[in-house]
């Protein structure tokens, strides 16, 4: 009987035990569960990469490091004036940095706009916008963090760890986000965070899961004709988006490219291949060169979105700039060769035909004027006497129209007086014209008398 008892007793005391138990392991579960979820509720997606530090010029002047920032989980925002998603989302990251100004929460901003960052400037106190901003005008630190689709927030832990990464805009100012970030601002390293877990990381090498990295936009380089651009030619430019990992992940945009006046931009065609594993998705953008000038084609916009669902997201390529020469302005020298004997050719051809115009239709013997004289004039004028009206015509247009040959005029003027009289009855010609020209050829015979 007692023993009976004992094995009761003994068996009532392993039920609480195992009872107890699953309900501390259930308990400390949903502890680190928490504690593993807030970034996931935050919208990152989690990772462990040791970030890599570097040094950039602020907005506002002198120089800072990411590294200045150690001992804060820092939200690291890469953004640009141009990016309308960006522009909404900045005010809201003001609000958390105004929040959390007290904690360890810090926000920094990484403006990836190009050349003069008076205009950033501009925008950043037109905004109110007062948390730090880096200038990376030369993309130097997007490219290494991978950031060429904006906008794009990682999250650095105060140990040093790349923790999450973020693509696209979102409301930074919510509830739900304030209370998540302070709770993150009650750990102070990745570890703790995932419940003392060891993070790794290579120290060495800083790089990024492929399923994390956004559609890059490549640009290829214009290859002109003896590396010459002249107006008139057609060129094509070639846009290429390629995917490091899947493809069906994302939803494309035909990237815009701005022409300036002075190209004519011909429309868009694509082509899809795959090459080395990857798919590759190329837009050609034909453009003809209507006038000469130096001349900027871009910037060049990507925008796509998660066929899963997020917002839009950017990614933005300067662009290639060119020198149009005019057609004539550039040419080598077998061309230049070609043209100058162009211009001979064409300075004989008009040498020929000027002295065929002025060619005189001498007799042999015969010198300037010497056919006319005063037996061709009393044979004209006994033509008349006797009545020979049209024949005298006739050849009194003829006689003028030789003469005017000899002086080096086309004789035009009398082709068409004989082509009207021999077809308007001899007595189209004009009564004052035939005496002009009976005037003009006894003018001539007066001249030859004096000589």
């Amino acid at each position: 009987m007692l023993k009976t008892k004992l094995k009761f007793l003994v068996s009532m005391y392993q039920l609480k035990f195992l009872l107890l138990s699953l309900i501390l392991s259930a308990t400390f579960t949903e502890l680190l569960n928490a504690q593993d979820n807030i970034l996931e509720r935050l919208g990152f997606t989690p990772t462990q990469i040791k970030s890599k530090d570097f040094t950039l010029p602020y907005i506002k002047g002198s120089e800072g490091s990411l590294s200045d920032y150690r001992g804060k989980w820092v939200l690291l925002n890469f953004w640009a004036t141009w990016c309308g998603p960006c522009r909404m989302e900045m005010p809201t990251l003001e609000s958390a940095a105004q929040e959390f100004q007290a904690s360890n929460i810090q926000v920094v901003g990484v403006s990836v706009d190009q050349g003069n960052r008076r205009l950033v400037k501009k925008y950043l106190k037109e905004t109110g916008i007062t948390f730090p901003n880096f200038h990376d005008d030369q993309s130097e630190v997007s490219r290494i963090y991978q950031a060429t689709a904006i906008p794009s927030v990682y999250i650095i832990s105060p140990d040093g760890f790349l923790a999450g990464v973020f693509r696209g805009g979102k409301s930074w100012e919510t509830q739900e986000v304030f209370e998540e970030l302070k709770k993150l601002s009650q750990y102070k390293t990745l570890s703790e965070l995932n419940g003392g877990k060891k993070v790794g990381g290579n120290k060495e090498r800083f790089s990024f899961p492929k399923d994390l990295l956004p559609p890059v936009m490549k640009v290829s380089s214009l290859k002109p004709e003896n590396n010459i651009f002249k107006v008139g030619g057609v060129h094509t430019l070639k846009v290429s988006i390629t995917w490091p990992s899947n493809s069906r992940r994302y939803l494309i945009k035909v990237p815009t490219v701005r022409f300036p006046k002075g190209l004519n931009s011909k429309g868009v065609t694509s082509t899809t291949s795959i090459r080395e594993g990857q798919s590759v998705l190329e837009y050609h953008y034909p453009f003809e060169l209507k006038e000469k000038g130096n001349y900027q084609i871009g910037p060049i916009e990507l925008s796509y979105s998660p066929r899963s669902g997020g917002a839009e997201r950017f990614s933005r390529h300067p662009g290639i700039s060119l020198s149009v020469a005019s057609r004539w302005g550039a040419l080598s020298w077998m061309e230049f060769a070609f043209v100058v004997f162009l211009l001979f050719c064409a300075v004989l051809f008009l040498f020929w035909r000027h002295k065929r115009k002025g060619k005189k239709t001498f007799h042999p013997g015969e010198e300037n004027f010497s056919w006319i004289n005063g037996l061709l004039f009393e044979e004209l004028q006994r033509m008349k006497m006797e009545g020979k009206q049209k024949e005298y015509i006739s050849k009194l247009i003829e006689l003028n129209r030789k003469l005017s040959i000899e002086k080096g005029l086309d004789g035009k003027e009398e082709n068409a007086l004989l082509e009207t009289h021999k077809y308007g009855g001899g007595k189209a010609v004009d009564e004052m014209k035939v005496r002009y020209l009976e005037k003009r050829l006894e003018h001539e015979v007066k001249k030859e008398d004096i000589i």
